[in-house]
């Protein structure tokens, strides 16, 4: 999840995985916050695929 280490984790997991993306299931999550609009979830995600270097994950939970 983007909220551990800033990030971080996600750029180490990205990097441990390389190509062996579909050998796995990739679950993320964000926390839910009142203030933030549809369009911030969704920035979020992009950031998380970013730093993991996917198109995508299996499963973002809003947890």
């Amino acid at each position: 999840a983007e909220g551990y280490g800033e990030g971080e984790s996600e750029k180490r997991l990205g990097q441990a995985l390389g190509s062996r993306k579909d050998d796995v299931i990739i679950i993320s999550k964000i926390w839910p916050d009142a203030e933030l609009k549809p369009s911030a979830y969704q920035n979020h995600l992009e950031d998380t695929l970013r730093a993991l270097g996917r198109d995508y994950v299996d499963v973002y939970l809003i947890h």
